[in-house]
């Protein structure tokens, strides 16, 4: 059989199964191999439909799918700031190639990412709400609050800033939960960045205060510098000038830590600073931020100061060039200087005028609104956020109460046991000291010799008491230092104890006689019938108890009386 005629069908396994995720290269390789063997084997006249349909299937064989490895490298570059290699590498997949839900939330992900990171054009809203349909279901934090930030970066390009700031208020929050500084730094940043745009400058001022005590504990170094330029500028609009010239010192003192693609917007802030105190200071930053990077809040500062010195064409020119600047700045106050040149230089008629004051008072209007407007969202959202932590406080001290519940239950009852096995111990030996003593008195009444064994059970009884009992011993001390009429006077409530647990060892009988008379008894007045069963008269248990002879009255009579 001819081997030749199977070479076709040799290569389309080879292109379909044996070759799951080639790269380019590779592909290349096994597409200009099989159009060699191609060209070579099969005439030009006598092409067979059969091969067209091998040559089909293994190109699309090649053409495989993406794999996560591959969108984990793309996404290690992001990590290492290779934002422009990594938005290449994803300009390459093809979104049919992706066929797992999650890889395509990340696909997505990353190139809403990248697009906002290198300044491309974003993606179709489909793309970027993906990712936050699918992180907000499988509950990704840290994915689902990077998806609503560069959501929301987008929204503030496109002058949507409530929805921008609903969306920052919700990364906040779940920032918070995972505790990512860097994702905590970036979302105050741009709710800060938010609130300055819309005019409220209280809470841009707190914001950026925020993001400087993040960049503080982080000890990043850029993130001060751009922290202490948010609140100069947040001074400066609250018109409180002197602490926005502080921090204006503080940024020009860490100029060298920044790179320079950030460096003008830095500049632009000192400039901003010093337009109160010191033009010619302030023109001398902002011109030198327009030599690294045109930028419309510095052209429309440096405008301003024209103005403010009588040179309105150089102002008029620095506005019309602001106007094509593309940088998310809206573009209200420079119409609104335009307009009025041009009014001031009969450069367009009395229509305009009227234009302009429609324009100014839709959007005077509308800023009002939108402030308002922003102002409430954060405020419900910080509300909201209170609560939950009150809530979270609230679970964690009684999770904390309870646990402390279940610890001291467990030692009580490990106490108790440990006190229930003692007496079972002291019990025990007390019996032990028991038979031996009445073993003793039974070879004591015979009339054999048994020292010997009288002995032995006497060391017994020593041994028991002295090195397995500590309180048995104790209890004998105490019966000693009482025969010798020693004084009770420092006596604790468990020392009369051990002087009874001793007694009812040593002289059993006389113990359960006293026991049986005086059931309900207190611990004193067990140890005072003890006393007489002793024989001690009242002279010796006034020294030992150190009480009068109306003392002893006193015990006789609640003795008696409740017996």
């Amino acid at each position: 059989m001819n081997k030749q005629r199977f070479l076709p069908f040799k290569i389309f396994i080879n292109g379909c199964f044996f070759i799951p995720s080639p790269t380019n290269f590779a592909k290349n390789i096994c597409m200009s191999i099989f159009l060699s063997i191609f060209t070579t084997k099969i005439k030009i006249m006598k092409i067979k439909l059969l091969y067209l349909l091998i040559a089909a299937s293994f190109f699309n064989g090649c053409d495989c799918h993406v794999s996560s490895s591959d969108l984990s490298r793309i996404d290690s570059l992001v990590s290492a700031e290779k934002y422009d290699s990594a938005y290449h590498e994803l300009t390459k997949i093809e979104p049919q190639m992706i066929n797992n839900e999650e890889d395509r939330a990340h696909y997505c992900l990353l190139l809403t990412r990248t697009s906002c990171l290198t300044g491309k054009s974003y993606p179709p809203d489909s793309v970027m709400n993906l990712p936050i349909s699918f992180y907000g279901k499988t509950r990704d934090k840290e994915r689902l609050c990077d998806a609503y930030y560069y959501k929301a970066e987008y929204d503030i390009g496109k002058g949507l800033y409530e929805q921008a700031i609903i969306l920052g208020k919700k990364a906040e929050n779940l920032a918070n939960q995972t505790g990512n500084v860097g994702q905590q730094y970036k979302i105050i940043e741009l709710i800060a960045y938010i609130n300055g745009i819309c005019g409220n400058y209280d809470l841009e001022l707190q914001n950026a205060k925020r993001t400087l005590e993040i960049a503080f504990k982080a000890n990043k170094k850029e993130w001060i510098v751009s922290s202490y330029s948010k609140i100069s500028e947040a001074y400066q609009y609250l018109e409180e000038k002197d602490s926005a010239i502080i921090y204006a010192d503080k940024v020009i003192e860490h100029l060298n830590d920044v790179s320079k693609k950030e460096l003008p917007y830095f500049l632009n802030s000192v400039g901003f600073a010093y337009m109160a105190k010191d033009t010619e200071k302030a023109k001398q930053y902002l011109q030198m931020s327009l030599s690294y990077r045109p930028l419309t809040r510095t052209m429309e500062n440096l405008a301003y100061i024209y103005k403010l010195e009588g040179k309105e064409d150089m102002a008029y020119d620095l506005w019309k060039q602001a106007l094509l600047v593309e940088d998310n700045i809206p573009p209200a106050n420079i119409l609104y200087n335009i307009l009025q040149y041009d009014l001031s230089h009969n450069n367009i008629d009395s229509t305009c005028s009227r234009l302009y004051d429609i324009v100014f008072i839709k959007d005077s209007l509308n800023n009002v609104l939108k402030d308002r407007t922003i102002q409430k969202i954060q405020q419900e959202y910080d509300e909201k956020a209170v609560q939950e932590k009150h809530k979270q406080v609230v679970l964690q001290w009684v999770a904390t109460a309870l646990t402390l519940v279940v610890i001291i239950l467990l030692l009580l009852g490990y106490i108790r046991y440990r006190q229930y096995k003692a007496k079972l111990l002291l019990a025990e030996q007390q019996m032990l000291i028991i038979n031996y003593l009445d073993e003793i008195n039974r070879l004591e009444d015979q009339s054999v010799d048994n020292k010997q064994q009288i002995a032995e059970l006497n060391k017994k009884i020593n041994d028991l008491i002295e090195q397995d009992s500590p309180r048995l011993y104790h209890g004998k001390m105490l019966y000693d230092q009482v025969m010798q009429n020693g004084a009770t006077v420092k006596w604790t409530q468990d020392d009369f104890k051990c002087f009874i647990d001793f007694y009812k060892a040593s002289d059993f009988a006389c113990y359960a006689r006293i026991m049986r008379k005086h059931r309900n008894e207190t611990t004193h007045n067990i140890f005072f019938l003890i006393l007489l069963e002793m024989g001690k008269e009242d002279k010796d248990i006034r020294q030992i108890m150190n009480i009068s002879q109306e003392g002893i009255r006193s015990i006789r009579h609640r003795i008696k009386k409740k017996k």
